[in-house]
C-alpha cells in the first residue's frame, strides 16, 4: 500500500511517498513543486503557483499510485502573509485528489511529531534527523547537496530543503496511522475505510 505525504506550501510544496511493508515504510519517492516568488503581481504569483501544482501533482500521482493521501493539517491565521498561498496550495492539491478518486486525510502536526519522536513539540531538526536516520538514501542525496552547496559559494549549506523532510515525515506518521489499522482489522480495505472515519 502506497501513502502520500503532503507538506504544503505554494513557494515550495513538498512530497512524499511510502510504502507500508512487512516491517517498515519504505520510500518510494520524494518531490519539491517550487513556484518562487518574483517582482511580479501577487495575483500572477498565485496563478503561476496553481498552475503548476495543476500539471505537476497529477504527474506525480500518475508515478506513485498512492492508495491514501496524508495532508499536514493548516494552521489557519497562523501563517501571516503565507497565509493565503498555503491554503490555495494545499486546495489545488486536495480537489485533484477527490477527482483521482484517492482518499485524503488531514493530519496536526503535533501528531506527526509524536508519532515519529514521541515528542508533539518535537523541532524541525528533530524531525528531519529522524528521517536521515531512517533513509540513508535519502542522507545520501543530502549530504551531496551541502557539497554542491559549498562548491557554488554559498555561505549557508543547509543540503536539502526541510520541505522533503517535511513530507516525509507526514507520510510515515500516516503509514503508521494505516499499518495500525491493517493490524488491527486484517484487511487493507477495512482500515482505509475506518481510517477516513478517525
Amino acid at each position: 500500500m502506497i501513502v502520500v505525504g503532503i507538506d504544503g506550501g505554494m513557494i515550495r510544496l513538498g512530497l512524499a511517498a511510502v510504502e507500508i511493508t512487512e516491517d517498515s515504510f519504505d520510500l518510494v519517492s520524494y518531490d519539491l513543486l517550487s513556484t518562487p516568488r518574483g517582482e511580479g503581481k501577487y495575483n500572477a504569483f498565485l496563478t503561476e503557483g496553481i498552475t503548476k501544482i495543476t500539471n505537476q501533482f497529477p504527474r506525480f500521482l500518475n508515478n506513485n499510485r498512492p492508495d491514501i493521501i496524508f495532508s499536514e493539517t493548516i494552521p489557519a491565521g497562523k501563517l501571516g502573509a503565507n497565509d493565503s498561498q498555503v491554503i490555495a496550495a494545499v486546495t489545488t492539491c486536495h480537489v485533484l485528489a477527490v477527482q483521482w478518486g484517492i482518499p485524503w486525510i488531514d493530519i496536526a502536526a503535533s501528531t506527526v511529531k509524536k508519532s515519529l519522536t514521541d515528542d508533539g513539540r518535537a523541532t524541525k531538526t528533530q524531525v528531519r534527523n529522524f528521517v536521515l536516520d531512517n533513509y540513508p538514501e535519502l542522507k545520501e542525496k543530502h549530504i551531496q547537496e551541502k557539497v554542491s552547496q559549498k562548491e557554488g559559494g554559498l555561505k549557508k549549506r543547509p543540503g536539502l530543503a526541510q520541505d522533503y523532510f517535511d513530507a516525509v515525515a507526514v507520510a510515515i506518521a500516516g503509514a503508521m496511522r494505516v499499518r495500525s489499522l491493517i493490524m488491527e482489522l486484517n484487511d487493507e480495505e477495512k482500515a482505509l475505510q475506518e481510517v477516513q472515519k478517525t
